[in-house]
């Protein structure tokens, strides 16, 4: 992994909604496969060498901190957000705590921990502000779609985006792990007073004044949906045969 990033921020206070009440647990602990969907990606941090995890949580997710005495000794602390209104609003919390660099996920997300060590073991520093994963080959393709001109990222763009055929432009599924090189503390203070809530939002808006990368991870997806459940256990249970 880059030695420049020790730190992991994971952001798990939201309330998650699109799960409903799926198994009368919070969103990041429902249990996939043989362990709670956030710890695919804590166990992914920790195998890249993190040695500090920081996790937001709120009263939406407060089961979540009976995770200490599973992951005792690694290192893992949790962050209590009180005011809760978007995944931006959690990260702006974070930064109170927590300085750069670092590299930052969702709690929702399963990647497998060989596939973020490659990708972070090839990325190099080049002094941006920070940088933006581009997924490869993506298990679920209906996600976000990154656009990337000459190498830099653009912006995100919903379903159905028509991509122009240019030989300047990539459009792939991007997002979902940061790595974050400079603090956008005074970026978010402006744009909260606004009343911004979506994290895709302010970083279209961040990457047309700031120097952002991009690094390729070959494949991670978010959970969303009792249905986005039923599918990942049966690709992880697939995978688990075959691999």
């Amino acid at each position: 992994m880059n030695p420049m990033i020790k730190t992991g921020l994971i952001l798990a206070a939201g309330k998650g909604s699109r799960m409903g009440q799926y198994s009368g647990q919070s969103k990041p602990m429902v249990q996939v496969v043989d362990k709670p969907l956030i710890g695919y990606a804590i166990e992914a941090m920790l195998y890249c060498g993190v040695s500090t995890i920081d996790v937001v949580f709120s009263d939406y997710s407060k089961d979540i901190v009976t995770l200490q005495d599973q992951y005792k000794g690694q290192h893992l602390s949790f962050i209590y957000q009180e005011n809760v209104i978007g995944s931006l609003s959690s990260l702006s919390f974070a930064l109170s705590v927590v300085e750069p660099p670092f590299i930052m996920t969702d709690a929702d997300i399963i990647i497998h921990p060989n596939v973020l060590k490659q990708a972070l073991d090839n990325y190099v520093y080049q002094g941006e502000d920070m940088a933006i994963a581009a997924i490869a080959s993506p298990t679920f393709p209906n996600k976000q779609t990154l656009h990337i001109r000459d190498g830099c990222p653009v912006g995100f763009y919903g379903k159905g985006y028509t991509c122009p055929n240019t030989k300047r432009d990539i459009f792939c599924q991007g997002g979902m792990v940061y790595l974050w090189f400079r603090s956008p503390r005074a970026e978010l203070a402006r744009l909260e007073q606004d009343g911004m809530r979506r994290m895709s939002i302010f970083l279209n808006d961040y990457m047309k004044t700031h120097q952002v990368n991009v690094f390729t991870i070959q494949d991670l997806w978010d959970v969303d949906t009792p249905e986005d459940i039923s599918a990942s256990v049966k690709i992880l249970r697939n995978s688990l045969i075959t691999g």
